[in-house]
């Protein structure tokens, strides 16, 4: 496995395998990387999306309550020294990014992405799976 600069990187088309991409979507314009994402897959292969959603409204409140007691959980397990740095750093991040709603996923990224399939996790995270269809 490898990371170059996407965008730009010479790259042939329909080289890979398999491409992932994991929370870096919501940083580039998804008109400009989904296509080059799903130009870089063989006939045959499979693009892996995860990145960040927004889960907002009363509706999502049980299942934001839920995420917020396992993120909890989970950091409270791995409390190392230097954690409460790395977690305030983690919160600096996020500041004034956008993220797509729950409901605007599958919406967003089927017409780059026709016949994918989007699962949706706990801790405000989707991954969304598609095959690009074999060579005829």
């Amino acid at each position: 496995m490898f990371v170059l600069p996407v965008q730009t990187a010479p790259l042939p088309p329909a080289s890979f395998d398999a491409v992932l991409g994991v929370n870096v979507v919501h940083h580039l314009p998804l008109d400009e990387i989904l296509p080059r994402l799903a130009a870089l897959v063989a006939h045959g292969g499979r693009l892996i999306i995860q990145d960040v959603v927004t889960r907002d409204g009363l509706r999502h409140l049980p299942l934001n309550v839920m995420a917020a007691i396992s993120s909890r959980l989970r950091w409270v397990a791995g409390r190392r020294e230097g954690s409460r740095a790395v977690q305030r750093l983690y919160d600096q991040h996020g500041v004034g990014e956008t993220y797509l709603r729950t409901e605007e996923v599958e919406r967003v990224l089927t017409p780059f992405l026709p016949g994918l399939t989007v699962m949706h996790h706990l801790e405000w995270r989707y991954t969304a799976v598609w095959n690009r269809p074999p060579a005829t």
